[in-house]
């Protein structure tokens, strides 16, 4: 039960924190009409997965002059992949839809109930989900993005990357056109070997991954290699086809090292893609320390260059 109520904290925190973000949007818009309230539907799809869609407000000044369909980010909730919910981002989903974007907030299969790959199959079949019901949602199909919180940061890049070839081979047009990770692990191999071999504390990186495998690094090298999103940029040439990515990343995190994003950005940008590293110096791993303004701006402009027609 301590565990579940930690790892809840983490996403309630970063979900306050955008709450924050998307008043400030409002309060500082000086020629934005009172945002009308919009209707938050709840899908079931998957087998039996809780899906949380947001139009984009019709009345964002962010938002196209023309009407829908609108670009949609798919968001993806942290928790050590044992624990979170989709509705603890709803506070980012309200200030997206302000800049004029629809969003999607999903449930995935938790660990240990569910070993991986349960978790990235998951969120690759509520993509494939987004993709067929577009029209019926008032989207554009080929206008998608994502945002992923810590754990759902790891799958969103899972699920942006195509799964690694034996050689290196060129990457067709991405479904995603733009990824935004916040705090993500991305090589669980060597995030197993760097952390320490005490499992008792609920945000002990071995206890999480011993839950997410059922075994060690130690005992299962290749399913943490297939797992890491590092191993399948390796093979792969992006040219114009991959999506951008933007990673936030607190250099004070001591439950991801900063140096998993560092590294993740050093790959993409050397097989040919696109990629931002925005380090927060007093910055963990939850929330952006003193940099929410410029992390709201950041991510604002990213997904409005990335999603542009």
């Amino acid at each position: 039960m301590a565990e579940h109520n930690v790892a809840r904290s983490v996403g309630l925190c970063t979900a306050r924190i955008f709450k924050t973000l998307f008043w400030l949007t409002l309060m500082t818009a000086a020629n934005q009409t009172a945002a009308q309230t919009q209707p938050w539907q709840t899908f079931t799809a998957c087998g039996g997965l809780q899906f949380d869609f947001l139009p984009a407000a019709a009345n964002s000044t962010k938002a196209e002059a023309a009407p829908a369909p609108a670009p949609l980010v798919l968001v993806v909730h942290g928790g050590g992949w044992s624990s979170g919910s989709r509705e603890d981002y709803h506070g980012l989903q309200s200030w997206l839809s302000q800049q004029g974007l629809a969003s999607l907030s999903i449930d995935y299969r938790l660990a240990p109930a569910a070993r991986f790959p349960a978790q990235a199959e998951d969120t690759r079949c509520a993509l494939q989900w987004v993709q067929q019901q577009a029209p019926a949602l008032g989207i554009q199909p080929d206008r998608l993005a994502g945002f992923g919180i810590s754990a759902g940061a790891h799958l969103l890049a899972l699920t942006a990357l195509p799964a690694s070839a034996a050689k290196r081979s060129p990457v067709k047009q991405a479904a995603l056109r733009c990824v935004v990770l916040h705090g993500a692990p991305t090589d669980l191999l060597a995030w197993w070997r760097s952390s320490s071999d005490d499992m008792s504390g609920p945000m002990s990186q071995r206890r999480m991954l011993m839950q997410l495998f059922g075994q060690g690094a130690d005992q299962a090298e290749p399913a943490y290699r297939a797992a890491s999103p590092l191993y399948h940029v390796k093979n792969l040439s992006f040219g114009s086809g991959g999506p951008r990515w933007l990673l936030l990343h607190g250099e004070q995190d001591v439950t991801v090292p900063v140096q998993q994003a560092q590294r993740f950005t050093d790959a993409i940008k050397a097989a040919g893609g696109q990629a931002e590293l925005l380090r927060l110096p007093d910055t963990g791993h939850i929330g952006f320390g003193t940099h929410d303004r410029q992390v709201a701006a950041r991510v604002s402009r990213f997904y409005q260059d990335c999603l542009k027609k």
